[in-house]
């Protein structure tokens, strides 16, 4: 059974483990057009830089958003670069009730948005600091121009500008876009663009860009984890004493993630379930000292688990690479083989009893924890793990259970 669950862990550490390069262009600031392959990856806000190289053997190198007027990853999606404007308030707060005034604080700055649709009217996104923004820009314009959604604060109730409503009927007012058509338009890619499709398709000026829609939706992560723990056994025996743990991270653990980032504009959720194999060794002793005279206790615990669990992650601080984040789970835990050595001395440290536990039962846990993702590929995580009370048929211990503090190293496969 061991050896099953840990060839089941660790086959997969060998799978998904290189950058994903496709063939694609970027056109530089001297109109240069270069070929080549493209790091293909989806930031969580518009990129600042692509990875670049001229063939898919050669090595890779930066291009900074400064040298790039637009790029193309051929069978996926397309980037170009513009000065934009954008409304600050809503990047710098992120709850609506601490933004004042239905005019947005408009800011302007390089950006390399995204092509939703492409034709005599174009639909573009950026993503700037987890706020998502949609630009408009017709044929003769020379930059694009935001479309207004901002909710605002007004006598501490909610209310919305949606300038962007009026902006798109003035930009498109004809026999094919009617104001039934955006008079209640949501400001949402899924709203917007097949208001553009329809636009640019009836005037037969759609530029095909071949865009995979399923980049934006959820996306599936699978990582190898490994790790030590420090075990506590916080029983009490007859509930007259305490025992009291040695504690030292020299247990180690092993285990596969499978996390699934959600669909949101934000990319900071994250859902995952973990399958992990883990040891414990643990020494528990109660000892009194003179006057008192009751009986010390010991404590040997030495097993192997088996965990199944689920949870949830945010990220409360995000880059482009690199996140914190803080998470918590429920599981289900079953010891595979092990065993619980309790012995009793009297005040001389003569062995006056001994028990030795082999039934464990299976238990529900829960975890916390905290931790730090570096280039969207290496985690380390801190977590407690609530005390699991695999002994709870044996009468004399009382009021107590196994808790852990892990320390976790995890490596995504995929990016």
């Amino acid at each position: 059974m061991r050896m099953f669950s840990l060839f089941f862990l660790v086959v997969p550490f060998f799978v998904f483990s290189q950058k994903k390069f496709s063939p694609g262009y970027y056109i530089d600031q001297n109109n240069v057009k270069n070929e080549g392959f493209i790091e293909d990856r989806v930031p969580s806000n518009n990129p600042v830089r692509i990875f670049f190289k001229t063939s898919f053997d050669s090595p890779s190198g930066e291009v900074l958003i400064a040298n790039i007027k637009e790029f193309k990853i051929s069978s996926d999606y397309k980037y170009v670069r513009y000065d934009v404007e954008y409304d600050y308030d809503q990047t710098a707060e992120r709850d609506a009730l601490t933004i004042f005034g239905a005019e947005p604080n408009l800011k302007s700055k390089s950006v390399l948005l995204k092509v939703l649709v492409e034709g005599k009217i174009s639909l573009y996104k950026a993503t700037i600091d987890d706020e998502v923004f949609y630009y408009i820009k017709g044929e003769n314009d020379v930059k694009p121009e935001l479309l207004v959604y901002r909710k605002y604060n007004l006598e501490n109730k909610i209310r919305e500008n949606n300038a962007y409503r009026k902006t798109l009927f003035e930009k498109m007012e004809s026999d094919i876009i009617s104001m039934n058509d955006v008079f209640k338009l949501k400001y949402d890619e899924k709203s917007l663009v097949p208001v553009f499709i329809k636009y640019n398709k009836n005037n037969n000026s759609l530029v095909e860009q071949n865009i995979d829609i399923n980049r934006e939706k959820n996306k599936f992560y699978y990582k190898v984890l490994i790790g030590t723990s420090s075990f506590t056994s916080t029983y009490g025996f007859n509930n007259r004493f305490d025992l009291k743990s040695d504690n030292n991270f020299v247990n180690p653990m092993i285990g596969f993630e499978l996390s699934n980032v959600l669909g949101t504009n934000s990319k900071r959720a994250e859902i995952f379930g973990r399958l992990f194999y883990q040891q414990a060794s643990i020494f528990s002793e109660f000892t009194t000292t003179p006057p008192f005279f009751f009986p010390d206790i010991d404590m040997s615990s030495n097993f192997s688990s088996l965990n199944l669990s689920a949870g949830y992650r945010h990220a409360f601080f995000k880059t482009e690479r690199n996140k914190f984040f803080v998470d918590g789970s429920m599981g289900l835990s079953s010891i595979i083989n092990g065993e619980v050595n309790i012995k009793t001395f009297n005040r001389d440290q003569i062995l006056i009893g001994e028990g030795i536990i082999e039934d464990f039962s299976l238990q529900l846990f829960f975890t916390v924890g905290c931790g730090y993702t570096m280039n969207n590929r290496y985690s380390i995580n801190l977590e407690y793990s609530f005390p699991k009370n695999y002994l709870n048929q044996y009468g004399p211990l009382q009021n107590g259970g196994f808790s852990s503090l892990n320390l976790i190293f995890t490596y995504t496969l995929n990016k």
